[in-house]
């Protein structure tokens, strides 16, 4: 059986990440702040060890380099977990974005069948990607802060151009050592590219060929992460603020009763 997309299997597998999260939040509450980021440490260590699997298990390690942003992301939870440092913070939390992007609009992955291999390597990454960054906010590690903006923008698009650059000298490389063979150009279009970051394709993604009808363009399109990114911190920032507007005015009203009654 597949997993397929917005099939029952599929919906069922993201209220399974839902409910792991939400358990894992409430789990969290009870504990200090030393017991909660060794708690959230060991389960992103999952992250780490699902993207080192991929790439010593399939045999082409070029092919499965951690340099997809899921992938960056769940190397880099690890360190803003132990040392809650804010940029790191706010960067796997925009990053994560882009493991929701995919567990929902899986249709690259959709092929993989149940409970495979890939399907858990690629399940348990991404869930690690999507909880850990939001729980580090939710129980109070790390505190939100627009003003981090600028510098996740700048650093995702950063890395971003980083990674195409890489994929144009890796796939240089793939097709150069393919020349020698006898067959290159019969069989040029089995000779293997990378593609991390999605700069050069949508890969099947329905969102990200979205992305390419806007902009029809290698690497620009996915200039589009931009404004999203951007977009998402206000909605944050404001959401955390109407939050708070709600709580002050609940206590204060509460005051009022008790002092009334008095």
């Amino acid at each position: 059986m597949t997993w397929g997309t917005f099939t029952i299997q599929h919906i069922l597998s993201l209220a399974a990440i839902i409910t792991f999260a939400v358990s894992l939040h409430f789990i969290l509450r009870r504990l200090s702040d030393k017991a909660k980021i060794r708690l959230l440490f060991a389960v992103s260590l999952v992250g780490v060890a699902a993207v080192l699997y991929d790439l010593v298990r399939w045999g082409q390690p070029l092919l499965y380099l951690p340099l997809h942003l899921c992938s960056l992301n769940a190397l880099i939870i690890p360190f803003a977990v132990l040392t809650r440092n804010k940029v790191a913070a706010h960067l796997t939390l925009v990053w994560s974005l882009g493991a929701m992007l995919v567990l929902v609009v899986n249709t690259g992955q959709a092929h993989y069948e149940m409970f495979s291999e890939a399907f858990w390597v690629f399940v348990l990454c991404h869930t690690v990607d999507v909880s850990i960054p939001a729980l580090l906010f939710t129980t109070g590690l790390v505190e939100f802060n627009i003003k981090k903006a600028p510098a996740v923008i700048g650093t995702t698009m950063a890395a971003y151009t980083c990674v195409h650059f890489i994929n144009l000298g890796i796939n240089k490389y793939l097709m150069q050592k393919a020349s020698s063979a006898a067959l290159y150009s019969r069989y040029r279009a089995t000779v293997p590219q990378v593609n991390y970051m999605y700069s050069l394709g949508d890969e099947g993604n329905a969102a990200f060929a979205l992305f390419r009808q806007i902009i029809p363009a290698d690497y620009w399109h996915m200039y589009l992460i931009a404004p999203i990114i951007a977009v998402f911190l206000f909605a944050v920032h404001f959401g955390i603020k109407l939050r708070r507007k709600a709580k002050a005015k609940a206590k204060k009203e509460s005051y009022l009763a008790v002092t009334e009654e008095i």
